[in-house]
Parts: structure tokens; sequence; C-alpha cells
């Protein structure tokens, strides 16, 4: 793969960018990108307000589309990506992919086995102090109506217990604002007080099929060593398994720790069991995207199905903005859509795969 350009709407900033990596061409204005016939798939990542006009825009004009999370600020937005990519039979991929890691497909067919029992709940966590100050440039939107944690980290968790437990079938949540002023620097590319428009507090409660219930946590704070961002623990009336390790750069969990009445057992799948994250690729900044980026093109390549489909994403749209309606309403809400793998048997790396140890 190539990559033949790159658009931002900061002139310099693309400029700066194309010369740095040695990108042959740059763009203000991502139509005309989108116009140019050596632009076979589209990584669009960028504010979650702009995803919708964009993914419609590279899809009709062809491309395959890489999109970032979350896939459209409310589902209306989001089942007219859906719609578009499926009139232009081209393929679309949204972040996260989170059964990319080989664990995620562990726990799924240790689920699949009924290991545990019957599952009763599943605690997720996704709380992180915000790293949207410091950037050099104006990240504000993430304080505003379209932006706060639950979109910009809970999806994580959210792709994680849809993989595990299919859709949601009820939906609640609490949620306040705890840091309604941020104070930001000139570094910023904005200084001064900032009001926050969103809740940056958050607790989500989901129904599953079957009566499995789940915590999701959306929240601007430290995390801890008992339950770190990225902690995902299940427990049934058998046993339980939790995350013992997590990567910090991607929350993919390394190892699992599985309790089967007195006796422990742990099952270790290190970062480089993802596919393509493989030596320096491993310690890339967001590696994830990276791993996401290789799937997709190896699927072009080869011809093959993605190993998710884009209506699992346009259903976590419809649980976030049913989350803000049921923390707003006091009342719990019932998500209208769903989803199925592209085939009964979709592959989970880490279900039959060589490279994860157990002991």
């Amino acid at each position: 793969m190539e990559v033949v350009a790159l658009c931002n709407i900061d002139a310099q900033r693309a400029r700066a960018t194309a010369e740095r990596f040695e990108v042959p061409q740059w763009f203000e204005d991502c139509e005309r990108m989108l116009d140019d016939p050596q632009v076979e798939l589209a990584l669009i990542l960028t504010p979650t307000a702009c995803h919708a006009e964009q993914a419609i825009a590279a899809l009709q004009r062809g491309k395959h589309v890489y999109l970032q999370k979350p896939m459209a600020v409310t589902l209306h937005d989001a089942e007219r990506i859906v719609a578009a990519a499926g009139k232009s039979a081209r393929k679309l991929l949204v972040a996260p992919v989170q059964r990319l890691c080989p664990l995620i497909g562990r726990l799924r067919e240790i689920l699949q086995r009924g290991e545990l029992g019957v599952v009763f709940w599943c605690l997720t966590a996704t709380h992180f102090p915000t790293t949207c100050e410091g950037s050099g440039f104006d990240r504000t939107w993430h304080y505003g109506l379209m932006g706060g944690p639950v979109r910009d980290r809970t999806l994580y968790s959210l792709m994680t217990l849809t993989d595990l437990f299919g859709p949601a079938r009820k939906v609640t949540a609490m949620a306040n604002l705890r840091i309604p002023v941020r104070q930001l620097q000139e570094s910023d590319g904005v200084s001064g007080p900032l009001q926050v428009e969103t809740e940056d507090n958050m607790v989500l409660l989901l129904e599953f099929a079957g009566g499995v219930l789940a915590v999701a946590s959306g929240n601007y704070c430290a995390h801890g060593q008992a339950v770190p961002a990225g902690f995902i623990g299940i427990y049934g009336s058998h046993g339980s398994i939790e995350t013992a390790e997590i990567d910090p750069a991607t929350w993919y969990p390394t190892r699992l720790e599985m309790r089967l009445g007195d006796e422990l057992s742990s099952i270790e799948g290190p970062l480089e069991t993802v596919p393509g994250l493989r030596g320096v690729h491993s310690r890339l900044p967001e590696a994830q995207v990276y791993a996401d980026i290789l799937h997709f093109v190896d699927c072009l390549r080869e011809n093959q199905d993605l190993v998710s489909h884009p209506s699992q994403a346009c259903h976590l749209v419809e649980i976030v903005e049913k989350a803000y309606r049921a923390a707003r309403t006091g009342t719990a809400q019932t998500p209208l859509t769903t989803f199925s793998p592209i085939h009964p048997d979709a592959h989970f790396p880490g279900q039959g795969d060589d490279g994860l140890a157990g002991r």
C-alpha cells in the first residue's frame, strides 16, 4: 500500500506532514482529494461532526472507507453512512475493531463453550484524564455537545461488549458534569476558559439477550490499580475471567486470569499476537489503528470480508444516543437497531489460532 495524499484544513500542517512523510500530494479540501483517482481507500480521521458527510462523499466517489470512532454523532447520520456503503458496494470499516485482538476472541470462545456457567454480569472501564489539552492545535470540540468521554473512549468497551454478547436490548445511564470550565493555553490553539457543554462523568448499564448485565464507564478521571482503564471482568455461576494485563497504548488485553472454583489459570496474548503488530509496529502510537488499516488492506488485496460490519458501529451510535437520553430523562431506553456478523462464523483472532499461551 502507498500513502498517495493527505488533507488538512490547516494548509501549513498539511504541507509539513506531507514533507515529513514524503507524501506526494496534500490538500486543504477533502472533496478535491477524494476526486483523485489514485485514492482507493480513504482514512477519515476527523472530528466526529465531520464523519457523516465525509464518509458519504468518499463512498459516493467509489472509495473504500476506514472511519474513526464514533461512526457519527446521531443514529440518523450513522444509518445514512451504512446506506451509502451498501449503495456503493465499497468496503467500510469503523473503529474500534476490538475483535482483531486475539484475547477478545479467546473471551468469546470461553463464553460460547459455557466455561463460566450462566453469565450474570460484566464490568468494563474506560476512565482516563482527558488528553485534549496540550496537543498543539484546537481540539475544543472534545468538550462540545458532540464530544465527551463516552464518544471518545467508551466506544472501546461498547464494541467489546457487543462482540461478546451481541446487540444491547436495554440501555440506561447516570451522568453529570464534574469540571464545567477548562483552562486552555496558547499551545492548544485557543487560550482562556472554555465552558464544557457535555457530561464528563457517565456510567452506563446495559442489558443483553439472556439477561446479561454490563457496566461501562465514560469519565475524565484517573484510573486505579484494581480497575485500570480498559478493564474487562465477566462473572458467571461457575467462574469468572478478568483482564490481568492491559497494553496502555491500545487498551488491548494482553493477559487474562480465569477463576473456576479454587483453580486460577492465566491466558497470555502479547501485543505481538495482534495481526500486523510485529516488532517496531507494536510500539507505534495508536498501534490499534495501524492494525485496523492493515486488516482493511489485506481484505482489499485478497477480496475477503472485513472482520466486522458497519451495522455494529451503527448500533453503538444508538447505544450512546440512548444512554444520553436515559441519563437526561431518568428513563431506560430500548435500542431499535441490531446487527449480525457478516456470516455466522465470522472469525475472531484467537479462536483456534496459535500464539496464545495458557497456564
